[in-house]
């Protein structure tokens, strides 16, 4: 009912307003476009908003020489009950049922006066993808929001505009918005209101150099990609995929997720599905100790044949996970094997004040995702690692150490680019009918960690995925590196992750699973990380 409501909106509340668009001053028209704004667009200019169109019947009933007929004759070959023909009957407008090819010959062939087939441009397809980056529309319900937009943007809106609520429908809305359809259906009358001899109702599109639109990095193909895997494992949780060389993030999915026609129906649901998950600050588990080795490595406190002692669930500092413990074991195996209290007493080693330069170096108090200005969650603190008591807990990726995905996707593909951080850009450039008018540019990158202890944590992490607990991440012929984490939360429950690259040698990729309510990360996250890094690679 979503497109009926709108369309039925610009029909009658602004008609008269696109009149000005029509060659001569008799005309009526009829907009065929559900909600005049921008495109939002793949890195390839994929269309993610705005170009999916459906058939649909236009009529202008004072052009309609036998309207009994006409309606009968709608409902029996649209197959829907004369009634629901017969409400739109009443103005000019679109009747919001779609039409098949074969209708669409049936109604052209009985030439109703006053009655055609036009695509109609719709904002939302039937299955839109990475709805949580798009956002979706609503209403402007109140004084003070009208008053902002008519402020901030300098363009018209009245009380009760669809305007842009979440994602960027929301934080580019001065620039999405455009002031009329960019297709028109028109009737070319006389002064008495009739057709004019040898005239039609023809399609007219409308140019418009007052809206925008935003070309996104993600790849439309990869997001279909993840979305399709995310729906196949049942994950509720967070998948984000970066490209390596750039850190342009080319998907980002959530579940649960919601369909921004529908808006309305997942208000009252308590599953979160407004909740972009990829944004989310978590406990991160032993993904953390990442974080822990690049600091150790780099400032010589330990080396990948130091050896330590792991007593299991006796250990004084920390519980491993593994109750009789990995008894006498290097740290490059603990790594392998996530053995918590080794790094333990690798965190009390480097100390608080350097972890927490570390944990910030590598951009894990760095909410900013170029090009995509949400605001970030104030929970995260690395200060309060120098709190009694939480540096061990903060070695092993609990509290008081928060991340989201993306964060944890960007510190993989650190280390796989050699130790030079770039910050996550999810927006490109602002085009007006396919020219740059704006561009997004990366912002400028900067090295954290030297070469030297990058390639030594790539070693680590291809030790997890050929011999330690990321075995089920491993990819035959192009090789994986990444690290697993598993952490329990205030509930009980258990968070799964994986993080890594692929493949191997020139990595590409760089993916983070998340899967809440999961296993362990062995387990729940890195089968999901294999099969989408293969798909993907595959599709490359």
């Amino acid at each position: 009912m979503a497109i009926t409501l709108r369309l039925a909106a610009i029909q009658i509340g602004q008609h008269a307003k696109y009149l000005a668009y029509a060659v001569q001053q008799d005309a009526i028209t009829v907009p065929l476009e559900e909600i005049p704004r921008g495109f939002i667009l793949d890195k390839y200019f994929t269309p993610l908003t705005g170009r999916f169109t459906e058939y649909r019947v236009v009529v202008i009933p004072g052009l309609i020489k036998n309207r009994y007929a006409v309606t009968r004759g709608l409902a029996r070959i649209l197959d829907v009950p004369v009634a629901d023909v017969a409400r739109y009957l009443n103005a000019p407008g679109c009747l919001p049922f779609p039409v098949t090819e074969e209708q669409k010959k049936k109604i052209t062939h009985a030439s109703w006066a006053g009655v055609t087939v036009a695509p109609v441009f719709l904002r939302y397809g039937h299955r839109p993808l990475a709805v949580h980056v798009v956002g979706h529309l609503g209403r402007i319900d109140n004084p003070a929001e009208l008053a902002q937009l008519q402020a901030s943007t300098h363009k018209p809106y009245l009380a009760g505009d669809l305007v842009g609520k979440a994602g960027i429908e929301r934080y580019y809305e001065a620039r999405l918005k455009g002031p009329a359809p960019r297709s028109l259906a028109v009737a070319y009358t006389d002064a008495a209101g009739k057709l004019l001899p040898g005239q039609r109702i023809t399609v007219v599109d409308v140019p418009d150099r007052e809206r925008q639109d935003v070309v996104l990095t993600l790849d439309a193909s990869i997001q279909r990609l993840v979305e399709e895997v995310i729906d196949a494992y049942r994950i509720k949780g967070a998948i984000v995929v970066q490209e390596v060389a750039t850190g342009d993030i080319l998907a980002m999915a959530s579940r649960p997720a919601y369909h921004p026609n529908h808006v309305a129906e997942y208000l009252e649901a308590s599953d979160g599905a407004f909740t972009n998950r990829a944004l989310t600050l978590y406990f991160p588990g032993s993904l953390f100790k990442i974080v822990v080795a690049a600091a150790a490595l780099e400032e010589g406190f330990v080396s990948e044949d130091d050896r330590f002692f792991c007593a299991g669930h006796a250990d004084s500092l920390v519980r491993c996970w593994l109750a009789d413990g990995h008894g006498c074991i290097t740290f490059g195996r603990a790594f392998a094997e996530s053995c918590n209290p080794v790094f333990a007493q690798v965190a009390l080693r480097v100390g608080a004040d350097r972890l927490i330069a570390y944990a910030r170096r590598l951009g894990l108090e760095n909410q900013a995702i170029t090009g995509f200005p949400y605001p970030g969650d104030e929970r995260q603190n690395l200060d309060l690692i120098k709190e009694p008591y939480n540096l061990v807990n903060a070695a092993i990726g609990h509290w008081p150490v928060l991340n989201t995905p993306v964060q944890m996707c960007t510190l993989v593909a650190t280390i796989a680019r050699d130790g030079i951080y770039r910050q996550p850009r999810l927006v490109k450039s602002l085009t007006e009918e396919g020219t740059v008018v704006g561009e997004v540019l990366p912002a400028p990158p900067r090295r954290v960690l030297s070469p030297h202890t990058a390639k030594r944590l790539r070693d680590l992490m291809t030790l997890v995925t050929t011999e330690g607990q990321g075995r089920d991440a491993h990819i035959l012929g192009w090789g994986t590196a990444g690290k697993t984490g598993t952490a329990e939360t205030a509930n009980g429950k258990r968070l799964a992750w994986f993080a890594g690259y692929a493949p191997l040698r020139h990595p590409r990729l760089a993916i983070t699973v998340l899967v809440e309510d999961g296993v362990s990360g062995s387990r729940s996250a890195a089968p999901v990380f294999r099969e989408l890094a293969e798909r993907i690679l595959v599709l490359q």
